[in-house]
């Protein structure tokens, strides 16, 4: 009887650790439908302002800053390491479930975006090649933009998301101003929760 019952128990848990793991299992699929959705939303979110924005396929951003700020515009700071800053703006408990997302974002792909009709600049090309100075690159981008709606260039970070997948956590970069931002899954849409941090160059 206590073979059984001990039987019982393990068989428990084990349902209970395969369910969770299915829960928490975030596919590069799952990312490019998410940068879509939100960078198509050009009247709520305004992420970018049509696909004729280039947005680059290397996220060359700062870290994100140590505050928040609340509803009130009152500014908390927060002591404590990125990933737990993160874990925390997404209220997550585990940081090795935001470890891991991060580690598996190195190779997710922003160039598959491309496939959806976004304009992609490659500044992988430009970060292998340090000889070629800011104003060649400030160049070529001029060029590209010639006859389009842009004139920079949107740099955003992977996302990461909590184990629900209903809060994510981007940072992006638009010329010399950024965001650190949490947006929120409702009715089926992605909105901006809370603005975690703004800054410009």
């Amino acid at each position: 009887m206590v073979d059984r019952y001990r039987l019982l128990v393990v068989g428990v848990i084990l349902f209970i650790s395969c369910d969770e793991q299915t829960e928490v299992l975030i596919t590069n699929s799952d990312r490019i439908d998410f940068l879509v959705e939100i960078l198509s939303d050009t009247t709520e979110l305004k992420i970018i302002k049509s696909k004729d924005q280039l947005i680059s396929n290397h996220a060359s951003l700062i870290k994100p800053f140590f505050w928040t700020i609340d509803k009130d515009d009152n500014i908390e700071v927060y002591s404590g390491s990125v990933i737990k800053y993160i874990s925390d703006s997404l209220r997550v408990n585990d940081t090795i479930f935001i470890k891991e997302q991060i580690k598996q974002n190195r190779y997710f792909d922003m160039d598959k975006l491309e496939s959806y009709g976004f304009r992609i600049f490659d500044n992988k090309y430009y970060n292998e090649h340090p000889e070629i100075d800011w104003q060649t690159r400030n160049d070529m981008i001029d060029s590209l933009n010639i006859g389009k709606k842009s004139y920079r260039v949107l740099h955003i970070s992977k996302p990461i998301f909590n184990k629900s997948f209903d809060l994510a956590f981007i940072r992006t970069r638009h010329g010399p101003s950024g965001q650190s931002l949490i947006l929120e899954k409702k009715d089926q849409k992605w909105i901006k929760k809370n603005i975690l941090s703004s800054y410009v160059e």
